[in-house]
Parts: structure tokens; C-alpha cells; sequence
């Protein structure tokens, strides 16, 4: 039996230097994915305005409607937000990622529709984002029950998560 060596792809080796740290502007798109959400979306895109008008910054919010059935893309643009329409659903992480695509702004912040995330922590996430590249927040206490089946990946996010000082 003879074997077919696998082709050696050509590589480059990049060399960065860090002379000097980016600085973005205090300009973010909030990313709001959105599914089957016409109950709540309306109340937390306002929510979310009344926090981002507070905060100094130069905002967009974005609603990513995950192809609802309901009202939810309807709501979401009756309060002023860009929304966009997907024709069905494809998950969350595609509502992410279209979101993030169609980004005006460098810096994403991320929130959901139906008000689960404290949407009073937006200006501390700001206030954060000046002096790290990410800023990433979590819901704790006794009052938020995470599935066992996903306690190990969480568990280990902190772990990871513990060492950097770029991570709230």
C-alpha cells in the first residue's frame, strides 16, 4: 500500500510589534439577537437607548430578528433601531455573527432581547473599555442557575478569564 504524501503548504511567519496600543474611539454597536421576542424587544432596545444616551458614546443598536414569526422585528424598528430581518431562524450565533458583520462601529456590545442582561451595567462596561481591548460581563449571584450540563465549559472560561486583566 503506497501513501500519497499530504502537500506542504507554503508558510509565513509574521512578526508583530507592539509599539504602541490601539486606541478606538467611544463609538460601539449594541447587537441585540432577537427571536420570537415581540413581548419584550421594544422595552429593552429602550432600556438599552436610555443607558447608551447616559454613557458619552456614540452609539448604534442593532436588532438581529433570527426569522421570528411574531411582531419582533415590527417592535424593534418602532423604537429607532436598525433591524435586521432574517427570512428563518438560524440560531443565535448566526443572529451574533450577521450583527457584528453589519457593525458600523469598532467597538460590539452585545445584550439580549428579552431583558436578562442588566442593562444598568452598560456604563461600567464602557467605563472599562478605554484601558482593555475586551470587556466581557457576567451574570452572577444566587439568582442566576446555570444548567449542569454547562457548568465544566463555565468553570473553565473563568479559569481562563481569571488571568487576564482585559476581562471584567
Amino acid at each position: 500500500m503506497t501513501t500519497t504524501p499530504h502537500p506542504v503548504r507554503d508558510s509565513h511567519i509574521e512578526d508583530v510589534v507592539e509599539d504602541t496600543p490601539r486606541t478606538l474611539d467611544q463609538a460601539v454597536t449594541v447587537v441585540i439577537p432577537a427571536y420570537e421576542e415581540a413581548e419584550h424587544v421594544a422595552d429593552q432596545v429602550a432600556a438599552v437607548e436610555r443607558q447608551m444616551k447616559s454613557s458619552g458614546w456614540v452609539y448604534e443598536i442593532i436588532v438581529v430578528d433570527d426569522g421570528s414569526s411574531d411582531e419582533t422585528a415590527e417592535r424593534a424598528a418602532a423604537t429607532g433601531a436598525r433591524v435586521l430581518r432574517r427570512p428563518g431562524n438560524r440560531g443565535y450565533g448566526a443572529a451574533l455573527k450577521l450583527g457584528i458583520r453589519s457593525a458600523q462601529y469598532d467597538w460590539i456590545l452585545i445584550t439580549d432581547a428579552d431583558g436578562t442582561y442588566p442593562v444598568e451595567s452598560i456604563p461600567s462596561l464602557l467605563a472599562e473599555a478605554s484601558a482593555n481591548e475586551m470587556v466581557v460581563g457576567a451574570r452572577t449571584g444566587k439568582v442566576v442557575k446555570v444548567p449542569l450540563v454547562r457548568r465544566p465549559a463555565k468553570w473553565f472560561l473563568r479559569q481562563l478569564a481569571r488571568d487576564r486583566k482585559s476581562v471584567v
